[in-house]
């Protein structure tokens, strides 16, 4: 014991050296740690400025959208901007400044918000725009912040600090409502037929340019009304249409082109069946024009932003032609083929035996029908829309005697062509047809003035001998002959749109 106590005295620095660099260790440590700890605070702080300052611009920009968007609705939607003139917080719809503002400015007409030494604005360029229509199609809108030095509040000083958030909004197509429309259920933008006669106004739409079949076209528009109230609607077509709002039919064209109605404030669709009319391909058009009475403007027209869709295309022979009465009418039925007081004496003698049906007729078209003066070198069609249906494949013996040759068809497939006129039997041939609904339909020509020109024809099911269908009474004709030798389509008339209301 008293040999430590005198070791501790003969060396009493060893022990408070040791104590000193252990107190220096731990403030170095600690010293560090605290400063770790402020550059991280103040990091954390910088960051959640940036984002709060970021998110005033975006705000901002927001701000600048809704004012754009209330301007083009209250002009049709055309911007009366311009690039020179840009949409901001201090001017009206045309870009003209109401109220001159410094850079710094903390006024309340020259801000979006106003917060001590931080203020938000926006600017709004001027849109792209339909070159048809003259109406925006996006709105760009650029929101700012500025940071403000507390000396140079109220002065004409620059901003110390800027931040800046653009948004882009669509109005393709516009003031869209609804997306019951997309390309993936064949709806397509309409085109211009005919470009409007006063910017805004409202265009000449179609399906496509150049000539359509005919049969049924579907027009589609989706829009916002923003101020409840009577609005006169005016509509146009070639060749009929008939007009729905919120799928109520409203009006018929061209019987009436102009109706009053009631819209409530929000979301509506404006909506068209269009009859393209004919049996050659023709022009298609469709014309709209929704005007809110009082201040007399346009709340909605027929451009591009429409969309539109058809059926597909259908033979003259197939269940869903479209069958324009001003194109075809009843047959001219001339009775039972064994009668020997027709042209055709009774033939083809072998008739029944062969096709097994004894009570086919003959029929043509009602076109030249004063006994002989059929034209000759010309064709004529005939169909039978009423068509049969089979539930399981079927053998059908189908059979055709024409005067002077015909083409058979069944659901546009040609079946065989049948050549009377020279010598030759008539044509029967047994074929397998599939479940479903069918038709059949005839080309016929007749090669000579001097004779009239006839067909006759049978489908029989083999196994019971039951008649699917003959020539006779119901069916029809095109009211024309012609030395072209064409194939009539149309759009399907049995088509609906599964997003039309």
């Amino acid at each position: 014991m008293k040999r430590t106590l005198q070791a501790i005295l003969r060396h009493p620095r060893t022990s408070h050296g040791f104590a000193l660099a252990t107190v220096l260790i731990a403030s170095t440590v600690m010293l560090t740690v605290l400063v770790t700890a402020v550059t991280s605070t103040a990091a954390v702080r910088v960051s959640l400025q940036t984002q709060y300052y970021n998110e005033l611009s975006r705000t901002a920009a927001e701000s600048g959208v809704a004012y754009a968007k209330a301007c083009l609705n209250a002009n049709n939607g055309i911007p009366k901007w311009s690039a020179s003139a840009p949409l901001m917080v201090n001017t009206d719809c045309s870009g003209v400044v109401q109220t001159n503002c410094l850079a710094s400015s903390v006024d309340p007409a020259c801000a979006v918000a106003v917060n001590s030494n931080v203020t938000s604005e926006f600017s709004v360029a001027y849109p792209t725009t339909d070159s048809s229509t003259g109406k925006a199609t996006n709105i760009p809108s650029t929101g700012i912040v500025n940071i403000l030095r507390t000396s140079s509040v109220g002065t004409d000083a620059i901003p110390w600090r800027t931040y800046k958030q653009t948004t882009f909004l669509s109005l393709v197509p516009v003031s869209q409502c609804s997306p019951n429309n997309p390309a993936t259920l064949g709806w397509t933008n309409a085109v211009i037929a005919s470009a409007p006669t006063a910017v805004g106004g409202p265009a000449i739409i179609t399906l496509a340019t150049g000539n359509l079949n005919p049969g049924p076209i579907f027009y589609r528009k989706d829009f916002m009304i923003t101020q409840a109230g009577a609005y006169v609607l005016t509509a146009s077509a070639d060749d009929h249409s008939e007009v729905s709002i919120d799928g109520q039919v409203v009006l018929t064209t061209p019987d009436h082109n102009g109706t009053s109605i009631t819209l409530t404030a929000g979301c509506h669709t404006a909506s068209a069946k269009a009859m393209n009319y004919g049996m050659n391909p023709s022009a298609s058009n469709f014309r709209f024009e929704l005007i809110q009475v009082g201040p007399g403007t346009d709340a909605m027209v027929s451009d591009t932003s429409w969309r539109v869709t058809t059926g597909s295309t259908v033979h003259f022979s197939s269940p869903n032609y479209y069958q324009d009465p001003n194109s075809w009418a009843l047959d001219r039925d001339f009775g039972v083929y064994s009668n020997t007081s027709l042209p055709w004496g009774g033939a083809p003698s072998t008739w029944a035996t062969v096709s097994g049906d004894s009570n086919s007729h003959y029929i043509s078209t009602v076109n030249s029908q004063s006994g002989t003066n059929y034209p000759g070198s010309s064709y004529t069609w005939l169909r039978n829309p009423t068509g049969f249906t089979l539930t399981s494949p079927t053998q059908v013996k189908v059979s055709a005697y024409c005067d002077d040759v015909c083409d058979v068809y069944l659901d546009g497939n040609l079946v065989y062509t049948s050549d009377s006129a020279h010598g030759s039997a008539f044509l029967s041939t047994t074929i397998t047809i599939q479940p479903g609904q069918h038709t059949f339909g005839i080309r016929l020509y007749n090669a000579s003035n001097a004779n009239v020109g006839a067909a006759l024809f049978a489908a029989v099911r083999v196994s019971d001998g039951s008649v699917l269908m003959r020539s006779d009474a119901s069916w029809y004709t095109a009211l024309f002959w012609t030395t072209t030798p064409n194939d009539y389509f149309s759009y399907d008339a049995s088509f609906v749109p599964s997003t039309l209301p």
